[in-house]
């Protein structure tokens, strides 16, 4: 990031916009409820975006992400860019796997897994919808990350937690890359 301030931030809360007709827009704060991020998924689009800009003006975007694909039968893929085009991040999930759990694997551009966001087992898949759900960010066996959709009572947002991960070998772009795509309901 070239302003360097997500990344002295271990924990984002994610709180959607009011409804509006030609997109979903969403806050990202830090824990002292400071804005950090506006994010925009346009709606009525042929191919699905994610932007992400540091302020509803969206005079100054840092990073996106697009889908690779127009249609795609059983497997949906996103590819994660910064500036000037580059890519640092795909995502992928097989879209018969999420309709249990939901999965996204991250992967390099490369297409090797980095790790994956995976949702943590509850009574279904319905009473998750209604209740929230619980994501872990995981390598093999170590967790290096947790988002939950709900946080505990009365509270607005929802919580993407990297506060595991000491060597914080996740970058942030990327794992709020894999929320959005799953919190926005691209998959």
């Amino acid at each position: 990031m070239t302003d360097g301030k997500l990344e002295l931030v271990d924990k984002f809360h994610i709180r959607k916009k009011g409804f509006t007709f030609i997109s979903t827009g969403f806050y990202v704060y830090d824990d002292d409820d400071k804005p950090l991020l506006y994010v925009d998924i346009p709606d009525f689009k042929l191919v699905k975006q994610v932007h992400f800009y540091v302020d509803e003006s969206k005079t100054a975007r840092l990073f996106w992400v697009k889908q690779d694909k127009v249609l795609f039968a059983t497997t949906a893929e996103y590819t994660l860019y910064i500036e000037g085009g580059q890519a640092i991040a795909k995502y992928r999930a097989e879209l018969l796997e999420n309709i249990l759990l939901r999965n996204v694997k991250i992967l390099t551009p490369g297409g090797d897994q980095m790790c994956s966001l995976v949702e943590k087992p509850k009574m279904g898949r319905l009473l998750a919808e209604l209740g929230g759900a619980e994501f872990s960010f995981v390598d093999g066996e170590e967790i290096l990350g947790l988002f939950h959709s709900t946080t505990p009572k009365g509270n607005k947002y929802a919580l993407m937690d990297l506060k595991l991960e000491l060597d914080r070998k996740l970058d942030v772009r990327i794992a709020l890359g894999a929320v959005l795509i799953l919190y926005g309901r691209l998959i």
